[in-house]
């Protein structure tokens, strides 16, 4: 009996991956990382597309969507693009807390010190992909190495991993601009 589960079980999830595979297509997600054109182990701001002055941030510990006046608001806006720690992609570790990278847990975006497991390092790992509301090289959008599909976005000013949709707001909450860093 376990046999034929099994068998039967894998068909239906290779169904399904196949299924995403090709839904993510034809929504335009962009398949090759654009992450040659920005250059690693180099500090960034991630300006928003459609909030000009507003950048990607953390404050008490979660990720944030916000203008900076202060030094403590450019450090907690500065992050050090480094290779992805799930061995692909990119990651990105907080300038003033370096021991502490962004991730995303329970699909909320906030920096934490690793705690050795596989699943930490997926959920810091990033795709830096052409932007999904503007193209050119200045416009980026980050997919989740472990959740296909979803995108760091801000939503009421913090920040998220959702999948992606075909709207106008979600295209242009998703997109960043690299800066030349804060701090």
């Amino acid at each position: 009996m376990i046999g034929p589960f099994r068998s039967r079980t894998w068909v239906r999830w290779r169904a399904l991956l196949a299924a995403v595979v090709a839904t993510v297509a034809t929504l335009g997600v962009a398949v090759a990382p654009a992450a040659a054109a920005l250059p690693l182990s180099r500090y960034y701001s991630l300006e928003s597309f459609n909030y000009p002055g507003h950048f990607a941030r953390h404050a008490n510990y979660l990720g944030e969507l916000s203008t900076v006046s202060s030094q403590l608001d450019r450090n907690d806006a500065t992050w050090l693009l480094v290779p992805g720690l799930a061995g692909a992609g990119v990651s990105l570790r907080s300038k003033n807390y370096p021991s502490y990278y962004l991730r995303h847990s329970g699909f909320r975006l906030r920096i934490s010190r690793s705690d050795g497991s596989r699943l930490y390092r997926e959920d810091a790992t990033f795709y830096v992909r052409r932007g999904n509301a503007a193209s050119g090289s200045a416009w980026l959008s980050f997919e989740s190495y472990n959740y296909p599909g979803r995108f760091i976005r801000h939503a009421n000013y913090h920040l998220w991993l959702h999948p992606i949709d075909r709207t106008q707001l979600f295209k242009a909450d998703s997109t960043w601009a690299a800066r030349p860093p804060l701090a």
